[in-house]
Order: C-alpha cells, then structure tokens, then sequence
C-alpha cells in the first residue's frame, strides 16, 4: 500500500474535491468560447421560400425550426441574432394561412410534413425579438396572421374537457418519440382516426396562455403590435383570458414577466 503523511493526504483531499470544480470551469469557459467562434455559422439569409432573414439550429442546416429559433435567438441576443429571430418569425408569419396553419419546419425550398402545425411560441418570440429591438411596428404587417395564429388553436385544438392538444408527439417537440405506441404518421402504426389529437400536456397550455399574454400585454401597454380595431385585441386576449381563475392567471402573468425579464440570459426560462 502506498502511505500518505497528514501533508499529503490533505493534498490529495483537495485535489480530489477541487478538480471536478476546475473542470466544470474550464468546461463551461470551453463552451462559452465555442459559441461566442461558432454561433454566428447558425445564422442565415433570406432564400428561396424564406423571404427574411432567418436562424438554423446549428451550421450544418438548412431549414428553419419552430422552437429551435426561439431557444437559440434568445439565447445568442449578445452575438447578434436579434435580426434573424426577427426574420424567423416573419418567415412563419408570412407562411400562415388565413384558416391559421403553417408547418413547424421551413425550408429554402418549402415547407417539410414532419412536424404537422408550428408550436404555439410564435408570438411570444415575436413580442421577445421586438422588445431586444425597441421595434413593435415591424410586425403589424402580420396582425391577421397572428390572430388567425390563436384562432387555430381554439378551433381545431381544443377538446371539450378544456384540454389543448397536440397532433401528434414529433409535433410536440418530444423528438426521442419514446411515450408513444404510435408517436407520428412517419410510423407504420399509425391511424388518422385513432392517433390524431389525442396527446395533451402541461406545455401546450402554458405556450397558449404565453401567446395570449403578449397578446393581452400589448394591448394594455399600447404598443404598436396591433391596430387599436383588431378583434384580436380586443376579443381574442379577453375571451381566453377570462376563462381562467384570477389567482392562477395572476401568479401566470407575475411569472411570465420575470420570465421575460430574464430571457435574454437564460433560454431555459423560454
């Protein structure tokens, strides 16, 4: 056996407690300075189908993803990402159609089927870029598209118990599809009538009162976001909002301000 005197054995003691602290350290300095050299190659111009400017999730890609632009914009603000997460957003906007669709996966060329209707996060990233950017008027070319936005999802998905649904689980962003006996129409299993809307979950609805809070928000602040007659502003925000308790919807709206404050720091409060 190897034999230590007090001296050393306090010596390995420290080493042993202070190295994984060093490492966490120097990790964290490695990743730091990985993003600050590699975050811009995620940025990208406008092409083809996109008519803005617009955010991959990482260099290699191409095609432009719902929440992936709103994690990654929020989370690179300091790089300069504020423009593309802008031009994200119009991009999806610009793609809505009038009954409230647009794929969750764009592309130069197109849309792809993959993940069936973008997340409700569009607005609320909207509303988060505008802020970063002191510049609300250039969204009001997207009022309708908003509003035909939140329109779909009380329309087409929400289900009489008061639950707000999913179309499917690739949809919901659970990419590893392992909750599911038949997670997506990309699976054999998989049967329109059986399948469809039928997945519900805690984020769909918080992503829904979010919209509809920077929907509200702006109204009460008025910003220019949205034209004074919308009924948008004036129907939507008020309708959704009165159907939940006043002491959930105020600790909701006391969380969600703090959540905005802290977002360009942390995109884990997204």
């Amino acid at each position: 056996k190897t034999r230590f005197c007090d001296g050393e054995r306090l010596a390995v003691s420290l080493a042993v407690c202070l190295l994984p602290v060093l490492c966490i350290r120097d990790s964290k300095a490695v990743v730091q300075e990985y993003v600050r050299e590699h975050g811009p190659e995620a940025f990208r111009n406008a092409s083809g189908f996109l008519s803005y400017p617009y955010l991959v999730p990482a260099g290699p890609y191409e095609q432009l993803w719902d929440w992936d632009s709103f994690f990654l914009g929020v989370s690179t603000f300091h790089l300069g990402s504020a423009p593309y997460l802008v031009g994200a957003m119009k991009n999806f906007f610009n793609h809505t159609t009038s009954d409230g669709y647009v794929a969750g996966c764009l592309t130069p060329s197109g849309p792809l089927p993959e993940i069936y209707h973008a997340k409700p996060i569009l607005i609320q990233a909207a509303y988060i870029a505008a802020t970063h950017e002191k510049n609300f008027a250039q969204f009001r070319e997207f009022e309708t598209q908003m509003e035909a936005l939140l329109s779909y999802w009380e329309r087409e998905r929400k289900q009489s118990n008061g639950l707000y649904v999913w179309y499917d689980q690739l949809e919901s962003g659970a990419d590893n599809l392992v909750l599911s006996s038949c997670p997506s129409p990309l699976s054999d299993c998989w049967i329109q009538s059986l399948h469809a809307l039928t997945l519900s979950s805690a984020d769909v609805m918080t992503f829904l009162y979010r919209e509809h809070l920077r929907c509200k928000r702006i109204r009460f602040k008025r910003i220019f976001f949205f034209t004074p007659s919308s009924s948008l502003t004036s129907n939507m925000c008020v309708q959704f909002d009165n159907t939940l308790d006043s002491k959930i919807r105020n600790e909701l709206e006391r969380k969600s301000e703090s959540a905005d404050t802290n977002l360009p720091l942390s995109p884990t409060h997204a």
